[in-house]
């Protein structure tokens, strides 16, 4: 599906992208009403009309200049600015029926879809025409002909649990199973908002997964070699990483014990064994340090197997998304912030249309937790950095692919009360919060490689806490539907000038 759209004729607009006689390329069409760009208004689904390629009938992605960017339906330029949870209940109070967001809206609109229309209002003036992760198909259907749209699905979700794997996050999942790929495909199937999004050319793509849990990262509990050794004997990922480690070797059971400080005498020997090295895997940082202080060619042997899963489980998700519908783009696994391996991040591209990343600014706890010597040590391995727009130029080095911003904000402390989760960008006050946000955005807006991003998200979490006991000042609006201000202004202006400052000068 990489870089294509069906082949299905846009009604307004010719096969080459211009537009059909009668339409003006300086009047909006979209339902925002958006005033003219440099003399050049939007089509209907959002798209300027000052640069064009040729029409597809669904969101596609193109080559502009020295980047990438999105092009509508209609073959118009589109920045996929947005926010995540842009829907009437908000968050539950943690091991409640309550719903604070919710009960707030309804006693100030009157019905959900007063809400939506109020909201949707807020949006146009904001400068979002995407709606972001985490939505329903109610939520969907409320701004239907009004807002592109992403699908998020757990394609990793369905595949079997490795109950003997070191504790994690999320359950770690064995991708190496026989029936994989049918039951991806059965998964995708079942999933209301894909069907939907596979016919629907306001549906932009779909995530595939979200922050799975790949090695080294916060939360991983090891690197899936610590995961698949851990299964019993002959279990499929065990039987993988054997083949793995034979192709590596490339049949040298002495070069592989050198390495390993082992001494087996037949591969198959490796169906015995429950670890490798001297680092424990746990949650936390613990394993992740110590594994950067292992031996070069251990380390180089956990991340090209950590490439190997990851490739793997990219490519069944495409593979189901293409059956179903290849035009629909493939939005990838949004990846969390972690100092990933650059052999991972080639096999997962090689798999998606779009490289998408929770890409939050975590300088402050990397400073805390690396000393020089580790920093340094992470640059001789060729990990990345921590700086959030260091590591986007990285990203896009790397895998030559357009990246997507599928979750970033800075939240607001509350007074009195630690924001969980504690890791997480911070700012004391609305000012300073509204100031880190606009030099983040105009940060990433002049970055031609970026192609959307989404704030999470639309609206505060309880004080209580959500599921996970989440309970951030994090909202374009409060948990009482008010704009969070200086915040909502600050990014309107910024969304406002995105089209002439990325664009513009390729008229």
């Amino acid at each position: 599906m990489l870089w294509s759209g069906a082949a299905l004729p846009a009604a307004s607009a010719r096969a080459d992208g211009t537009l059909a006689r009668g339409r003006s390329a300086a009047v909006s069409e979209d339902p925002c009403s958006s005033p003219p760009v440099l003399g050049h208004g939007f089509d209907r689904y959002g798209g300027w009309k000052g640069l064009r390629r040729r029409a597809t009938g669904r969101f596609t992605l193109r080559k502009v200049g020295r980047g990438f960017a999105l092009f509508s339906p209609l073959g118009h330029v589109f920045y996929a600015s947005g926010a995540t949870g842009i829907e009437p209940t908000g968050d539950y109070v943690r091991d409640t029926t309550s719903a604070p967001y919710h009960n707030a809206i309804i006693a100030r609109y009157g019905n959900e879809a007063a809400w939506a229309d109020a909201t949707f209002a807020r949006l146009c003036r904001l400068g979002m025409r995407t709606i972001g992760g985490w939505v329903s198909l109610p939520d969907v259907e409320r701004f239907a002909g009004r807002l592109a749209y992403t699908v998020n699905i757990h394609v990793t979700a369905v595949l079997p649990e490795v109950p003997t794997a070191p504790s994690s996050l999320r359950p770690r999942r064995d991708v190496f199973v026989a029936d994989a790929p049918a039951r991806v495909l059965a998964y995708v199937r079942s999933q209301p908002l894909v069907m939907r999004c596979a016919r629907d050319p306001w549906c932009i793509g779909v995530f595939v997964d979200n922050e799975y849990e790949l090695a080294p990262a916060l939360f991983a509990g090891g690197s899936h070699l610590d995961v698949y050794l851990s299964q019993p004997a002959d279990a499929a990922g065990k039987r993988a990483l054997q083949s793995f480690f034979e192709r590596r070797y490339r049949g040298s059971l002495r070069r592989f014990n050198a390495t390993w400080g082992t001494a087996l005498r037949a591969w198959s020997e490796i169906q015995q064994l429950v670890a490798l090295g001297h680092c424990p895997p746990t949650p936390g940082w613990t394993d992740d340090l110590c594994v950067l202080g292992e031996p070069a060619r251990r380390f180089a042997d956990r991340m090209a197997f950590e490439a190997l899963v990851a490739g793997r489980s990219a490519r069944l998700a495409d593979r189901a998304l293409d059956e179903i519908e290849p035009a629909m783009l493939n939005l990838g696994p949004r990846l969390v912030v972690a100092p990933y391996a650059r052999p991972l991040l080639r096999a997962i591209a090689r798999h998606v249309d779009v490289l998408s990343v929770n890409n939050y600014d975590v300088r402050a706890v990397a400073d805390a937790i690396l000393s020089p010597t580790q920093r340094a040590r992470m640059a001789q391995l060729g990990l990345l950095g921590f700086d959030p727009f260091e590591r986007l130029h990285q990203l896009a080095e790397t895998t030559r692919k357009p990246l997507w911003i599928s979750e970033w904000f800075y939240r607001q402390a509350r007074p009195g009360v630690s924001s969980h989760p504690p890791f997480l960008p911070e700012r004391p006050d609305a000012s300073s919060r509204a100031g880190a946000a606009a030099a983040y955005l105009d940060a990433i807006l002049a970055m031609p490689f970026v192609v959307g991003d989404s704030w999470f998200q639309w609206q505060d979490q309880p004080l209580e806490g959500r599921f996970d006991g989440e309970n951030q000042l994090i909202g374009i609006v409060d948990i009482d539907d008010n704009l969070n201000q200086p915040l909502a202004d600050t990014l309107g202006r910024l969304y406002g000038q995105a089209i002439a400052r990325r664009y513009g000068s390729r008229r």
